[in-house]
């Protein structure tokens, strides 16, 4: 499909070929767009909303044409196990410390900061960065992968006041819009607020090392 060059007046995006992504950019002309498809890199081209929707439906439909159907049986998760026994997000509440496998992120605790019953975001402190610069990792233990969210970029704020907060409503936003729509609309920002998810292209299976609980573990 080539890129829309029509009409100055509309509103532009970029479109990931790599997870079907329609990202809205600021301000939505077609040299910021552009600007941000070079930045992002290959297989990301600036489009206008409205060709960046099609592509965006026509992606979420191959998608969910790819998926087994109800007559299939899909392989189960693979339970995430640690000292031989099952966890969930329920056993990582605000505060707990954890060792996450892959990488060299074995030998780093990390520290859970805010989630729900689908999704733990935990940050640790950034190598060769001062004190208090943090980066975050998501878990989602229902797709049984963790990452960065799909934001162009991937950065958020985990340093602000509140902003693991953020990035948990964030991550809400899109599951209530993905039950809404069928993943058919899967525009970044909208009317309520940017919708993330963990990124198709930089994760990892969910792997835990090791568990360290607070004394008074916080609430949820």
């Amino acid at each position: 499909m080539p890129e829309n060059n029509d009409t100055a007046t509309a509103e532009w995006g970029v479109f990931s070929h790599d997870d079907g992504v329609l990202y809205r950019v600021t301000p939505p002309t077609p040299d910021r767009a552009r600007e941000e498809a070079a930045l992002v890199g290959a297989r990301h081209i600036a489009v206008t909303v409205d060709d960046g929707r099609a592509r965006a439906n026509a992606a979420a439909h191959a998608r969910i044409a790819a998926l087994p159907s109800a007559s299939e049986s899909p392989r189960p998760p693979v339970p995430v196990l640690v000292d031989g026994a099952p966890v969930t997000a329920d056993d990582l509440s605000i505060g707990t410390r954890v060792k996450l496998l892959y990488g060299n992120d074995i030998r780093r605790w990390w520290t859970v900061r805010a989630g729900d019953d689908r999704f733990t975001i935990l940050t640790r402190q950034a190598d060769f960065e001062l004190a208090g610069t943090s980066v975050y990792t998501i878990i989602d233990w229902q797709r049984g992968v963790r990452g960065l969210c799909n934001l162009i970029g991937q950065n958020w704020g985990v340093d602000e006041p509140g902003g693991c907060e953020e990035l948990l409503a964030a991550l809400q936003r899109h599951v209530a819009r993905e039950q809404r729509f069928g993943n058919a609309d899967r525009l970044l920002t909208d009317e309520d607020g940017v919708a993330v998810e963990v990124s198709y292209r930089s994760n990892v299976r969910i792997g835990i090392a090791a568990i360290q609980h607070p004394a008074s573990a916080g609430a949820r």
